[in-house]
């Protein structure tokens, strides 16, 4: 037979153990966001992006370990124009973006 304090203390710690925020694995290749509507489009987007303003002025080697961070942190949401950084954002994004994930990502 279980002691009070014993019957105490487990109920405790499946109480804190659900209360803790588990990642949902639901987006391959990472953790997943919450999804919102993209304006007045038919599309489901991540609520954190990554901006290819930026990405497109860093060197090769760090603008591919932001990239690999933000898709496992679960980002599936990547901005980029030619504009940016005359197009070399562009080339990140189709160089670093796996392949294997392309339908689960939203680029715009």
């Amino acid at each position: 037979m279980l002691s009070r304090r014993t019957f105490l203390g487990t109920l405790a710690g499946v109480t804190a153990s659900l209360l803790l925020p588990r990642p949902a694995q639901s987006q391959p290749g990472g953790l997943s966001l919450p999804l919102r509507k993209l304006g007045r489009a038919d599309e489901q987007v991540t609520i954190l992006g990554l901006g290819g303003g930026h990405v497109g002025e860093l060197p090769e080697a760090q603008a591919q370990r932001q990239i690999e961070a933000a898709i496992e942190q679960g980002v599936r949401f990547f901005d980029s124009a030619e504009s940016y950084s005359g197009g070399r954002s562009e080339r990140y994004f189709g160089k670093f973006l796996p392949r294997r994930h392309r339908d689960d990502l939203f680029i715009m």
